[in-house]
């Protein structure tokens, strides 16, 4: 199960078997939801092409591969990051 990050649903649950709920989300601290978010952060550009391979360009599929970014794509690859955690549900209010 996923969330959604524009109306504060949980994380998925993959990278934490400690979060079970929308409510045991809302309740953890900020430090609390940044250990969970950093232990995913680690393989978010794998996981973000594979979910999303048919929906991306070659140019974005060639950024995710890990090649050095010039300095106009940083833009691009925060639009994929800033996605990847909006489909995660990483709201930390």
């Amino acid at each position: 199960m996923s969330g959604d990050n524009l109306h504060g649903k949980q994380p998925n649950i993959r990278y934490s078997v400690d979060v079970r709920h929308h409510e045991e989300w809302e309740e953890m601290s900020l430090s609390e939801k940044m250990k969970l978010m950093t232990k995913a952060l680690d393989k978010w550009e794998f996981e973000y092409l594979k979910e999303n391979k048919d929906k991306l360009s070659k140019h974005q599929i060639d950024i995710l591969g890990g090649r050095e970014l010039k300095s106009h794509e940083g833009m691009i690859y925060g639009q994929m990051y800033a996605d990847w955690k909006k489909q995660k549900g990483f709201n930390l209010k």
